[in-house]
Formats: C-alpha cells, structure tokens, sequence
C-alpha cells in the first residue's frame, strides 16, 4: 500500500469490535492463512467510480470498495441519546469467581458517537473515513469496511 498506515497481525490476537447498525462485526487480524488487516485513517482527496484515495499522515492511498464492503457512519451524540436496549462497548475485568465486572465512567468531554449503516454515495471529499481491509496486489487497499467520521 503506497502512502498509507498498514497495520498487519501478529502472533497475539487483535480484535475489533464495531457496532454497525445493531450488529457486531469481528475483525481478527491474519492468521498464517489468512491476509493481514491493514487500515487507512484519514481525509478523501478524490473518488472515482472504482476507488477513493485517502490522505493520511504518512502518504496517500488508495482505497477500493467492493459489492460486499461495509460503509458505516459515526454521528456525535449526547450522553442523553442513550436509551435501553443499545449497545455499549466497555472493558471488564474477571472477578475470581468468573464473573466480569465493568465500570462505565463518563468524564466530561468524553466523544459519544453512534454507528449507523449507510452507502457509498455519503463518501465524499473532505469527509474523514477509516478504511479497514487487506493489502491489494496493486498496493491499494481492499476495503471490508469503511467508517465515516463525524462531522462534515
């Protein structure tokens, strides 16, 4: 991949969790069989019909959508828009007896944002987006999913 943060798996395991339109997606990066997960952070510069490019802070890099890729939007929201039945991701800790317990604290200023499925058409320039997928054989990026950032 020309330009852009690549990231690949390594012995310990990796997992990413994303909350999309009320579904969990598993991202485990590669195994020996499997492609390693790379990524892409950053700003689109240009988009054409089979590919965006994406400015990040080491280069640019492109980016190719597929029929099966995942785009995803993240919207800001208040601690209000909260409401039972939603999905939080927390970390836990094991107790002795096996039980988890979690403690979710909100400090103020704590960015609260909310997934929701959308399309390719709210790609646009300027927006800023992560990209995860694997490495093409052209250096681009084949992308599983893509996450729009909140704002603009």
């Amino acid at each position: 991949m020309t330009g852009g943060r690549r990231r690949r798996g390594s012995a310990g395991i990796w997992l990413l969790v994303l909350l999309v339109g009320g579904q969990l997606i598993r991202t485990v990066p590669a195994t020996a069989a499997a492609p390693a997960t790379v990524f892409a952070e950053g700003t689109i510069t240009s988009i054409s019909p089979d590919a965006l490019v994406v400015a990040t802070s080491s280069g640019s890099t492109q980016v190719k959508p597929t029929p099966q890729t995942r785009v995803s939007r993240r919207i800001a929201v208040t601690l209000d828009a909260i409401t039972a039945g939603d999905y939080i991701g927390a970390s836990s800790r094991r107790e002795a007896d096996g039980s988890l317990t979690a403690r979710i604290n909100f400090p103020p200023g704590t960015e609260i944002t909310r997934y929701f499925v959308t399309t390719r058409a709210d790609l646009r320039v300027g927006r800023r987006v992560l990209a995860l997928g694997t490495a093409g054989a052209d250096g681009s990026l084949i992308a599983i999913s893509i996450q729009i950032a909140p704002g603009r």
